[in-house]
């Protein structure tokens, strides 16, 4: 696991703040102030001990307060945590350290690539992870010889711990964390996603498996709630989703770049996933931004 430097975002109750589309994975801890956050379509609210990762190519912005009124918002950088944090004063602003995320497991890289929606912990002032991240970001802060090295193994112990209990009492609440308990599914799932354009044959997945078919479309039903058809374009319609909010290219191109032989057929994919035409949806998530 590593990371980009982390910055400290202050956001005020009059100016929002547009981060755009972030390319990458990337943790999001609150330490002072409430708001909410965009990501794309979805709203999350916001309070000191919130930490959330989200997924590549999300759309995200940040309000102060009660995020009713409408604000301005404002692209302006965050500043580097090794300038030092600011907690909020009396003025209600919001603060978050955040920074871009990359993991490998089991030989794969982007394990939180493969994120299908934010997850979101709230974290008391005393759990464990509060305290562990902040002692992360001491160690940003100060810059101390060795400080990356710290702050490393300190935030994989934090991500380990979120994911345990996004795992609690063996119910993972985002599917594809149940593969990490099996390195057969890790394997099968991480076939799948390689191969957005041409997807496997459940013959091909068996066999990267190192199973039996039939066993092997068992233990993918009992894993992941789903048959490995519809776990495939469950991805290709989140990858197509990202593809019509960042770009502009053609639904044609969109449809041929997620494996779909035909611009029809893509969508009615499409508009049984989302309810609405691919038109649509890049005219309602590419316009100029709300708030």
């Amino acid at each position: 696991m590593d990371f980009e430097p982390f910055t400290v975002c202050r956001v005020g109750l009059e100016v929002g703040l547009d981060m755009g589309m972030v390319g990458e994975a990337a943790l999001h801890f609150v330490t002072s102030g409430q708001g909410i956050l965009r990501i794309d379509d979805k709203v999350v609210s916001l309070e000191p001990g919130v930490v959330l990762i989200t997924y590549p190519g999300a759309r995200l912005q940040a309000l102060a307060g009660d995020a009713r009124n409408r604000v301005r918002l404002s692209g302006l950088p965050c500043k580097p945590l090794s300038e030092g944090r600011s907690d909020s004063d009396d003025t209600g602003d919001l603060v978050m350290v955040c920074g871009a995320l990359s993991a490998v497991y089991q030989g794969s890289q982007g394990l939180f690539d493969q994120l299908d929606a934010p997850l979101v912990a709230r974290l008391a002032p005393d759990d464990e992870i509060c305290h562990t991240l902040g002692n992360v970001l001491d160690e940003l802060e100060v810059g101390r010889v060795g400080a990356h090295a710290m702050a490393r193994s300190l935030l994989e112990r934090c991500l380990i711990l979120l994911l345990r209990r996004e795992c609690r009492d063996g119910d993972c609440t985002l599917p594809w964390m149940a593969a990490l308990r099996d390195e057969r599914m890790s394997r099968a799932l991480v076939l799948i996603r390689s191969r957005i354009t041409s997807p496997p044959s459940v013959r091909e997945l068996a066999d990267v498996a190192g199973m039996a078919r039939s066993t092997f479309l068992r233990r993918f039903l009992d894993t992941f709630g789903r048959s490995p058809r519809k776990v495939s374009i469950g991805i290709r319609m989140d990858q197509a989703a990202s593809l019509l909010r960042t770009g502009d290219a053609p639904i044609k191109t969109v449809a041929a770049r997620t494996g779909f032989l035909s611009r029809s057929h893509f969508s009615r994919s499409f508009k049984r996933t989302f309810d609405q035409s691919p038109e649509d949806y890049r005219r309602q998530n590419t316009g100029p931004a709300p708030g």
